[in-house]
């Protein structure tokens, strides 16, 4: 009989409309990130065990856990709406680039959002090298 050599990794799903799922992240090599954070996580709390979650949240008095709630539901709503307003500037350059009669591509999307910032920079239209090296500049 042969011997098993431990568990096979994840595979990814078949559905390809469904969400994201956490084993098609970690098929596709997302695992070793995982991975990482933890042992980091259990280095880190090996090395500080008064910073851990627990002990630290354990000292707070009650009106110290309810600022820190406080401040921790007020930080992920200010987070989430910043991706919100992200996400709707994205999607209005991408419908300004299809008006253009382009299909929005992410060097196209890039360029637009760049030209748009310069635009509105410079007061007027920036010249090809300007876009260039301001596209270049922001990693594209």
């Amino acid at each position: 009989m042969a011997k098993r050599r431990g568990p096979l990794p994840p595979q990814p799903s078949e559905d390809t409309t469904a969400r994201p799922r956490f084993r098609d992240a970690l098929a596709g090599g997302g695992w070793r990130f995982v991975m990482a954070s933890y042992a980091a996580f259990v280095v880190l709390g090996a090395a500080f065990p008064s910073l851990r979650y627990g002990v630290w949240f354990s000292r707070l008095g009650p009106r110290g856990r309810v600022v820190y709630i406080a401040l921790a539901t007020l930080s992920g709503f200010a987070t989430r709406e910043f991706v919100r307003r992200a996400r709707r500037s994205q999607e209005r350059v991408v419908a300004e680039v299809r008006e253009l009669g382009l299909e929005p591509t992410d060097e196209e999307v890039r360029r637009h959002y760049v030209r748009r910032d310069l635009r509105d920079d410079l007061g007027r239209e920036p010249t090809e090298h300007e876009l260039d090296e301001a596209v270049a500049r922001f990693g594209g």
